[in-house]
């Protein structure tokens, strides 16, 4: 299939059932780690041959995952769309570095690791205030959950 004749990518939620997905290929994916066990790319395992409109299990309850086999209609699912409603723009915390600027999402943050390594992350990058002598020594950036608290 060349660019011009794929169809615009679409992704229809029907109520308390699947995910009608058109013009999206299906490919599953796994994280590539370094030696040290830190994520650094991710890698296609899996393509999938589809229809050119597929559904896409929200249950979880299909025996033919990922795909909808229509267990849904027998379990009661809710599928009631809790996702934000509002702008990332809205939701985003910027967070200015020197050479860098991160916008953080904690509501969509799938925390993949991809923002740092064993030596830094992107959160060190955040500008400190000047220190004001020679022996001031900066407080830990590193919080526990490897992100700064959402303001």
């Amino acid at each position: 299939m060349t660019d011009q004749a794929r169809p615009t990518a679409n992704v229809q939620v029907k109520p308390n059932g699947p995910y009608l997905v058109t013009g999206v290929p299906l490919v599953r994916r796994r994280t590539v780690f370094t030696e040290h066990g830190e994520p650094i790319t991710t890698e296609t395992t899996e393509r999938f041959d589809t229809r050119a409109v597929y559904a896409l299990c929200r249950c979880g309850q299909s025996a033919n995952k990922p795909f909808c086999d229509g267990a849904h209609a027998g379990t009661g699912f809710d599928g009631t769309e809790t996702a934000p409603t509002s702008t990332y723009d809205d939701r985003a915390t910027t967070y200015t570095g020197n050479q860098l600027i991160v916008r953080d999402d904690r509501a969509i943050c799938v925390h993949a690791g991809f923002c740092g390594n064993r030596v830094t992350n992107v959160w060190k990058e955040r500008v400190a205030p000047a220190p004001t002598t020679a022996s001031y020594e900066p407080k830990s950036s590193r919080w526990s959950s490897g992100a700064p608290p959402v303001r």
